[in-house]
């Protein structure tokens, strides 16, 4: 499991796994015997994909087609003003039988259910309790909406400067837009890096209908990483790497005398995937990273070689703060409150969060509002941070003014502070522009002075 990732293998394609007489018969044949009957909401997508069924075959099932066909489809009969979360749920839990799911093992979505396939396309419901944050593309092609909740969706440009290896890449990856997406709004899905993206799920629950292609092309989807590494893992790892990978989190889990010695040779000789798989182990287990990543990086590759620029950067990714880190996702479940931790995650400075908060949540002072929202998700123990009313006022203070002198000096004007006094609010003027709170803060107050 990589750094801030859950296991990630919805952006890979996924193969068929029943490939029996009855389940071929099925898929080529929705509207047969064999299909389970849907109840009346369910069978609209249904007729909604016989519709796009036959539009595709009439473009001689052109790759480049399904996603038009898909989008315009999704826009044109907008079933987000009919989904009935309720009906879903007895019916899968009544029904006799289900159409043959894509995902059998509910490897991506909380919990998925293929609707309707045929041998080429599905129809998917996903419910989502947590956001999809791993940066990745697709292994095929199509569009989705979201039928109930909002999701704040990033996209991405990534430049390649070097390949280290069939499965690991470097490169630049860069911010392309953000785009805040509301139930019937619909986003094309077009495969490989063409479109690149990351999203956060808002409501608690999303639920996302996605029309897909099973079968086009042969190719699984690749992770994107803030510092420049792009990676395809394997659908499944081989069991040696595994069986490391289980064993390094085990000796750095109860800090055996050892570790270090067996991670670089581990490192040596593993490619770049499974060193960066094997290098996120670690830093969970020991989080840091500083000399002992140095040694790592020194002999675990050779001097100016390819997989030392991607040792390099994936010490230098895993050293990134991360706001998930401090995040408890499970109590997270106020819309504005994942708003925030979205927005945090996204930009690494102070305007264009003012930006999107200040026209949704009018009023009052977007400081004074995600003030109040930060407070509010320590009361919910919901993001691992101190925020008593010191912490208040001096993150209030960097939020509003130019610099940590100019914060000090309000507060002694404001208030009657002893050396003491002064000293802690030293330092927490100092922890704040180390935390996942940088961006909230003004330029000159995190550089200090």
């Amino acid at each position: 499991m990589f750094r801030g990732q859950k296991e990630y293998r919805g952006a890979q394609a996924i193969q068929e796994e029943d490939q029996s007489p009855q389940a071929r018969t099925h898929r080529t044949v929705p509207g047969s015997s064999l299909a389970p009957r849907l109840p009346r909401r369910l069978a609209w997508l249904a007729r909604l994909g016989e519709r796009i069924d036959r539009r595709w075959e009439e473009s001689g099932y052109h790759p480049n087609r399904f996603t038009p066909i898909a989008a315009e489809s999704l826009r044109a009969d907008a079933w987000h003003e009919y989904f009935d979360e309720a009906e879903v749920i007895r019916w899968v839990g009544a029904a006799p039988r289900l159409p043959l799911q894509l995902d059998p093992q509910a490897r991506f979505g909380e919990p998925p259910v293929t609707v309707w396939r045929t041998n080429r396309f599905v129809i998917d419901i996903y419910f989502w309790l947590h956001p999809d944050i791993a940066i990745h593309d697709h292994g095929f092609s199509g569009a989705f909406t979201n039928l109930r909740g909002d999701s704040l969706q990033c996209t991405y440009r990534f430049e390649e400067t070097g390949r280290v290896s069939a499965a690991a890449r470097l490169g630049r990856l860069n911010p392309d837009s953000v785009t805040y997406l509301t139930p019937g709004t619909v986003q094309p899905i077009i495969t490989a890096r063409r479109f690149i993206h990351r999203v956060w799920h808002l409501g608690c629950p999303t639920v996302t209908l996605v029309i897909r292609t099973t079968r086009q092309p042969p190719r699984k989807g690749t992770l994107y990483f803030n510092s420049g590494l792009a990676l395809r893992p394997p659908e499944t790892w081989p069991v040696a790497v595994d069986r490391r990978r289980r064993f390094v989190r085990y000796l750095f889990q109860r800090r055996h005398p050892g570790r270090w010695g067996l991670a670089e040779k581990m490192l040596r000789s593993a490619e770049p995937a499974a060193a960066f798989l094997y290098l996120s182990e670690i830093w969970q287990a020991s989080p840091g990273l500083n000399d002992r990543g140095a040694v790592l990086l020194r002999r675990g590759s050779r001097p100016r070689s390819r997989k030392r620029a991607w040792m390099t950067r994936a010490i230098r990714e895993m050293q990134a703060p991360d706001v998930m880190h401090s995040v408890n996702w499970e109590r997270l479940r106020r819309t504005e409150h994942r708003f925030l931790i979205a927005l945090l995650s996204t930009y690494s400075y102070q305007q264009p969060i003012a930006d999107w908060v200040t026209p949704r949540y009018p009023g009052r002072a977007w400081q004074t509002t995600v003030t109040r929202w930060l407070r509010e998700m320590v009361h919910d123990h919901a993001i691992d941070i101190e925020l008593d009313s010191m912490h208040v006022a001096v993150l209030d203070g960097l939020m509003w003014d130019s610099s940590r002198r100019g914060v000090l000096r309000k507060l002694r004007s404001r208030y009657l502070l002893t050396k003491s006094d002064e000293q802690v609010l030293r330092r927490v003027m100092a922890r704040l522009p180390r935390s996942f709170l940088k961006p909230l803060l003004t330029a000159d107050a995190t550089i200090g002075g």
